[in-house]
């Protein structure tokens, strides 16, 4: 956790320095196994096909318009507690909305990602492909629409096989090496970035 919760502060602290208007945001789950969405959904019977069975956590640990990372968010960053579960399609979906809210032209999201959709809640309910399915629904979406534009850094594992444009790190405290690469290699203007973890 540390080792990510640093490389992502140095890739942010680099894209800012570089003239970048940077958000940092986390996206996992609120609950082990499905946490208080699945124990709502045993107590009524277990109905068939309930759909994702997680409740979700947002969190900015920096804000658009901000300096830099403050104390308190990069604390939260170091707590292993936080991160559970990955619900990669809804994190894509709430990363392009909060991107999109935004007037500037031109817009990235960068998604840094150790591997596939998992929960197990949801997964044990709905079958082994559910996840993955509305994963690739909306990362489709997002890749016709072309706004925002969606970028990925692997960590540990190809990226390029679920994003066009990526990069690989072999652990998370490399990042921004990559990252820089990859928005640099976009055309690296005035625009904003929102790095997706």
């Amino acid at each position: 956790m540390a080792c990510a919760a640093a490389g992502v502060r140095r890739l942010s602290d680099e894209l800012a320095r570089r003239g970048a208007n940077v958000a940092v945001a986390g996206y996992t789950t609120a609950g082990w196994h499905g946490g208080f969405a699945r124990r709502k959904w045993r107590r009524e019977r277990r109905p068939a096909r309930p759909g994702r069975l997680c409740a979700l956590l947002h969190i900015v640990y920096r804000p658009f318009d901000s300096t830099d990372l403050e104390e308190n968010a990069w604390r939260q960053m170091l707590n292993p507690d936080v991160l559970r579960e990955n619900v990669d399609g809804r994190a894509l979906e709430w990363g392009a909305a909060y991107l999109n809210s935004r007037s500037e032209r031109r817009r990235i999201l960068l998604v840094v990602s150790d591997g596939a959709p998992v929960n197990d809640a949801t997964l044990f309910a709905n079958g082994p492909s559910y996840m993955h399915r509305h994963f690739l629904k909306v990362r489709d979406t997002l890749l016709d629409a072309k706004t925002p534009e969606l970028l990925a850094i692997g960590v540990g594992y190809r990226a390029s096989e679920f994003y066009p444009v990526s990069r690989e790190a072999v652990d998370a405290g490399q990042l921004a090496e990559p990252g820089l690469g990859l928005v640099i290699g976009n055309v690296m203007r005035k625009r904003r970035v929102m790095i997706s973890t």
